[in-house]
């Protein structure tokens, strides 16, 4: 099972409900990324477990981080403490906002 977390940049008051990192949960794992260009943050999945986990010819995949806006903006993986993609102060992380799986 997977968590995300309120972050939010003191400086800017940018605010973001992200995992803060890598994740997972039962059918595939993510990671948060920041995009230059949009100057966010996203989680995106990164590995799929495919329909059955359990099937040896499963559907695994590893993908490469993207932005889900646009696969030409360039990303780097952003973990907690991070900075802002907004103004590049470090992020502050507050409550757990939601479970997944």
């Amino acid at each position: 099972m997977g968590f995300r977390y309120r972050y939010v940049c003191p400086a800017c008051g940018y605010a973001v409900s992200v995992a803060g990192g890598d994740d997972y949960g039962f059918m595939g794992t993510t990671t948060t990324i920041a995009c230059v260009e949009c100057r966010r943050l996203y989680d995106v999945q990164i590995f799929n477990m495919g329909p059955c986990k359990m099937l040896p010819d499963a559907d695994l995949k590893m993908k490469p981080p993207a932005c889900p806006r646009s696969r030409k903006h360039s990303v780097r993986k952003w973990s907690h403490p991070g900075p802002c993609p907004n103004c590049g102060k470090i992020m502050e992380r507050e409550e757990r906002t939601s479970f997944w799986d």
